[in-house]
């Protein structure tokens, strides 16, 4: 584990009394670093840690049904369909246009998403759990590499 230190400080008034405060702080395995975004609809939340983004999804399940999900820079980047139970993941590793959508050879059921407005039927072995998803999330801002708990078929 690498720890990298960085020195904060600011000034704050209480009481008619002007304080500096200093201390040092640490982020662990690039923690800090690895800041993103999530949009869902017309909202937009910073992300700091794979568990925060879980929290924002399990809020957000029930009145979205599109999320996106990228970095500090817009690749790599997530797609991510909702409907009901049922997910489906587009991951965006670069613009040049290396792309991967979710793969699960199990499911059979075919599931109508809306992506951008528009109704969009992937192949059924497109379609994942919700729990898959939610694991392919949290690997994701963890990391921000394309997820190795499910598979993926390339585009």
């Amino acid at each position: 584990m690498e720890n990298h230190g960085k020195l904060l400080s600011w000034n704050y008034q209480r009481k008619n009394i002007c304080h500096r405060v200093k201390f040092k702080f640490f982020a662990i395995d690039g923690f800090i670093e690895k800041m993103g975004t999530i949009s869902l609809g017309k909202d937009n939340f910073e992300i700091h840690s794979g568990d925060q983004a879980l929290q924002i999804i399990k809020n957000a399940m029930s009145d979205e049904n599109e999320i996106w999900i990228s970095g500090d820079n817009k690749y790599p980047s997530m797609a991510i369909c909702l409907n009901g139970e049922y997910a489906s993941i587009s991951y965006f590793q670069s613009e040049d246009g290396e792309m991967w959508l979710s793969y699960n050879e199990n499911n059979h059921k075919v599931v109508t998403f809306l992506a951008g407005g528009e109704e969009w039927i992937p192949e059924p072995n497109a379609v994942i759990g919700i729990e898959d998803m939610l694991s392919c999330v949290k690997e994701f801002v963890d990391s921000f590499e394309r997820p190795s708990c499910i598979c993926w078929q390339d585009l």
